[in-house]
């Protein structure tokens, strides 16, 4: 038997990237519903952004929460990650990101021995984040609850030292990588991780796996090549643009999250389609 599996980015992707609005993808989570295809979502928001997006959308599946960080299993999914829980008792929890203590200050390190101007989400309250995001300020204090990425930005034009800091975070075992708003740095993680250790998981249970992956951003890159089908959701952004030189074999469709539909649509086609 076989099983379909959809792994879905969020923000530009299932959401619109500026108002995050989500009703005209839901005739596609109809479809997959109607279908019994779980959705996983890997984003680089934190489980307390996630957990009530998953929740308005109807969603019972495992997400990936900052750009693979941790992965949240409902409890009892896969046999192996029985035991691993979380406090709520809830999920099942695989982590593979460095803490964010640990992050901030190796940014921090490199911030006072650059002297470069990098920005986190560490160095300003909810209300700036509210303001750079478009978010409320409650769903900007969830953003901020963060465990594992820290996402930051450069003030004023990407010169020497700001070339100089992202090569030492490098060098200090972090992984810079460019999402749809910001650069985010992690360490010992990315989306592709995750989601290959997922697909793992459910190949273990003794069925073939066959797997869409959608995203907007070069920070999709690494689960978007896990995939069996690729889709890129189109924006203007230069992320977005260089997720498409990255990718060019993947399939392209419309803005957010309209274009998310558009790929349910397609992906549920071509399984269908004569052996």
């Amino acid at each position: 038997m076989t099983t379909a599996v959809v792994v879905s980015d969020l923000d530009g992707t299932l959401l619109h990237r500026d108002t995050y609005a989500f009703e005209e993808a839901l005739p596609g989570i109809a479809l997959l519903k109607k279908s019994r295809i779980p959705v996983i979502l890997v984003s680089s928001k934190t489980r307390a952004e996630i957990e009530p997006i998953r929740e308005a959308l109807g969603l019972e599946d495992p997400f990936v929460v900052e750009n693979g960080g941790a992965a949240y299993i409902p409890r009892g999914t896969f046999e192996e990650t029985v035991g691993k829980r979380d406090t709520s008792g809830r999920f099942d929890v695989i982590r593979w990101g460095t803490p964010y203590e640990e992050v901030v200050a190796i940014l921090d390190g490199v911030r006072e021995v650059t002297g470069a101007r990098l920005t986190g989400f560490h160095d300003v309250d909810a209300e700036r984040v509210a303001s750079l995001t478009g978010l409320s300020l409650y769903e900007a204090r969830r953003a901020k609850e963060r465990e594992f990425d820290e996402p930051f930005w450069i003030e004023g034009d990407e010169g020497p030292h700001h070339r100089k800091a992202l090569e030492l975070l490098a060098e200090r075992g972090l992984t810079m990588i460019r999402g749809g708003r910001f650069y985010h740095v992690m360490g010992g993680c990315d989306k592709g991780r995750a989601v290959g250790e997922l697909l793992r998981l459910c190949r273990s249970r003794g069925d073939g796996v066959v797997s869409a992956g959608l995203g907007d951003a070069e920070n999709d890159l690494p689960f978007l090549r896990e995939v069996d089908r690729a889709y890129i959701v189109a924006s203007s952004s230069d992320s977005n643009a260089a997720l498409r030189r990255a990718l060019p074999e993947a399939r392209a469709v419309g803005p957010a999250p309209a274009g998310w539909a558009e790929a349910v649509t397609d992906f549920l086609a071509w399984l269908e389609r004569p052996a």
